[in-house]
């Protein structure tokens, strides 16, 4: 009877969860404005949007009854943690619908130019769009949706974890959810007060969630003793094998998508998985400033007359078409490994009605011969590839390249601020950035034998600091 009240309740957070990713995509898209979703006049963001204090009561409610429901409290100190759970989600809900006191001190303490209208509630929100990095209307929809997401993650590992337990009959659980984290549920609770705080961080709450993930943290240690007289060495092997709460992004990719060492020489799709390669130019068009980056790239360039440039990991051919409109009379070629990726390249080479030329070829293993090229460009295509991959294309590309030939790359490099940096913290774990993140391309391009080079311009993105980067194959 509980599992099925507990499924039910999943079930009933899940189509929340839905109806706001809908609503924060459909922003995104322009389909709706974030003050209409909000509830405010439809041209105005700024209404006071405030003092529902049944909104309030509801949505404690709602985040209460779900955790009790997959965490019911056995022993004092379990009441003890929940307690900082509640003041928590009664702190953060009391200022979303309620009294917005942080707006309040932020206004009146720092100068810091506040409406009271519910969308520039969402702080993280105002920060992108203050620092230029979006329009305040994606801004809102990117906070909902990242939000939603993460609070989506949590409600998956805490409902995962319990049905794990609720099934084992009082064994140890070392399969499923367990076999990638010592303690889902917990980690799903301490996930979903970070998607609330990505939606609607406070001052109260950003001071209580340290304090929560230590009393969560000191939880799990002690329920690992008494797991530990129950059930010995058992455990203890499972315990070494295990992380307590951040499982391997690489674990997971071995274990889930067959992802291994064999496969460093194999292409690794636009998105990461082959199946979101459609959506690959609308997510740039929304979280990358797509269009100032490349224009830039070609720009610095300086291409002259009857040159033959190579836009390499060419990918949907967005900028092999801008450098071919620019310069109609260079030979523009693009090459990228992915096939699914080419098929989207050829029908807008096509559409453009540019005369340009789409092979299909690794990055490291270039099927051209030497000295070939004036110009070679690559866009975000560089972070995908292993350090050793790296080198290996900076040397094929150094090889292609003319005497006084430039490579001309757009990339992931060193963060440029805290913001910045704090998204490089979590994109060094998903893909091959760590080499773009530390600032060592210039130093791989000067091993690869070229010379002057430089990064010229840096653009903030929702994904972390790009960089633009030239450099010259000696006469």
């Amino acid at each position: 009877m509980r599992k099925i009240f507990s499924d039910l309740i999943t079930t009933g957070f899940i189509l929340l969860m839905v109806l706001v990713l809908i609503s924060g995509i459909s922003v995104l898209l322009g389909f709706e404005k974030p003050e209409n979703i909000e509830g405010g006049d439809p041209h105005d963001m700024t209404g006071f949007a405030y003092g529902n204090w049944a909104a309030t009561l509801l949505s404690i409610g709602i985040f209460s009854f779900f955790v009790l429901s997959f965490l019911t409290p056995l022993k004092k100190q379990n009441w003890r943690t929940l307690g900082i759970y509640e003041a928590f989600i009664i702190a953060l809900f009391s200022e979303m619908y309620g009294f917005p006191l942080t707006i309040y001190v932020l206004s009146s303490l720092f100068g810091v130019t506040l409406s009271f209208g519910h969308a520039q509630g969402h702080l993280l929100g105002v920060l992108l769009s203050t620092a230029g990095v979006m329009s305040m209307e994606a801004a809102w929809a990117f906070v909902m949706v990242t939000s939603s997401a993460v609070i989506f993650l949590g409600l998956f590992l805490m409902s995962k974890g319990w049905s794990a337990i609720h099934s084992s009959n009082g064994e140890l659980v070392t399969e499923g959810i367990y076999r990638y984290v010592r303690h889902p549920q917990y980690l799903g609770l301490i996930v979903i007060t970070v998607g609330l705080l990505i939606q609607w961080p406070t001052i109260i709450t950003l001071a209580m969630w340290p304090v929560l993930v230590v009393m969560y943290y000191r939880l799990a240690k002690k329920e690992e003793k008494e797991a530990i007289e129950a059930f010995g060495e058992r455990y203890e092997e499972y315990k070494r094998h295990t992380p307590m709460f951040f499982p391997s992004i690489k674990n997971l990719y071995i274990n889930n998508i067959g992802y291994n060492k064999q496969m460093n020489d194999k292409y690794v799709p636009a998105l990461r998985f082959g199946m979101l390669t459609q959506l690959y130019d609308p997510v740039m068009k929304l979280t990358v400033p797509e269009d100032k980056i490349k224009n830039s790239l070609v720009q610095q360039a300086n291409i002259g007359k009857d040159k033959r440039i190579l836009d390499l990991g060419c990918g949907t051919a967005t900028l092999t078409i801008l450098i071919k409109k620019f310069h109609p009379d260079t030979e523009v070629i693009g090459l990228d490994a992915d096939p699914k990726i080419l098929e989207i390249a050829r029908s807008k080479v096509s559409a453009s009605g540019f005369d340009i030329a789409l092979d299909t070829g690794m990055a490291f293993e270039l099927p051209y011969p030497d000295q070939y090229f004036d110009r070679v460009f690559s866009s975000l295509m560089i972070h995908h590839l292993a350090s050793d991959n790296k080198k290996r294309t900076f040397k094929e590309v150094f090889r292609v390249l003319k005497p006084g030939g430039e490579l001309h790359v757009a990339d992931f490099g060193k963060p440029q601020n805290v913001i910045m940096y704090a998204i490089s913290l979590v994109m060094r774990r998903l893909e091959e950035t760590e080499d773009n993140i530390k600032g060592l391309l210039p130093e791989m391009f000067h091993n690869a034998g070229f010379v002057q080079i430089n990064e010229t311009a840096r653009y903030m993105s929702i994904f972390g600091t790009i960089s633009l980067y030239r450099a010259v194959k000696p006469e």
